[in-house]
């Protein structure tokens, strides 16, 4: 497995270094780190964002308060040094797991949620085309650039913010 993922990092690191983007955009965070710091290995100065930073910088969607100027990566190194949040995180992993069948029992119905999610995961992976053009549509009007590339082996669409493009507000 780390083979497959270490080919596709590079596969992915030999693109962006073709099309020297100044922002790198995605969904997963420890790849989203991997490409960044192989990059910055090659002299590629590119600002990580993970792609719901650039969802909540949409005028039209305000998912959460930004509460923070300091850039993606330490961010992550800093919370993960934490050791406050760090035993705030083992703790709710452990109020969670104990009560978990409680929430469950008090839910009722738990099998008809179940599959209602199931359905709705259908759903949105049977419609993804179209939910990543809308996706697209949105940082676009954001002047980002989308690019929506069909990875041989990976799922995840991954977007790129080209030099030059502007946020207003954001940078």
């Amino acid at each position: 497995m780390a083979e497959i993922s270490g080919e596709m990092v590079k596969e992915k690191v030999a693109h962006l270094m073709e099309v020297r983007p100044e922002y790198l955009n995605g969904a997963d965070v420890s790849c989203l780190l991997n490409i960044s710091g192989r990059l910055q290995r090659e002299g590629q100065k590119v600002k990580v964002m993970h792609i719901a930073e650039v969802l909540m910088s949409a005028e039209d969607i305000k998912m959460s308060i930004k509460t923070s100027n300091t850039d993606f990566k330490t961010r992550i190194r800093q919370q993960i040094e934490d050791p406050i949040m760090r035993k705030a995180v083992a703790n709710a992993q452990q109020r969670i797991g104990a009560n978990r069948q409680k929430m469950v029992d008090e839910l009722g119905h738990w099998e008809e949620w179940r599959d209602r999610a199931a359905q709705i995961r259908d759903h949105v992976l049977s419609n993804l085309d179209a939910y990543l053009y809308q996706l697209s549509e949105k940082v676009t009007q954001n002047e980002v650039t989308s690019i929506l590339q069909k990875p041989k082996k990976t799922p995840p669409a991954t977007f790129y913010r080209l030099p030059n493009a502007k946020m207003p507000g954001r940078w």
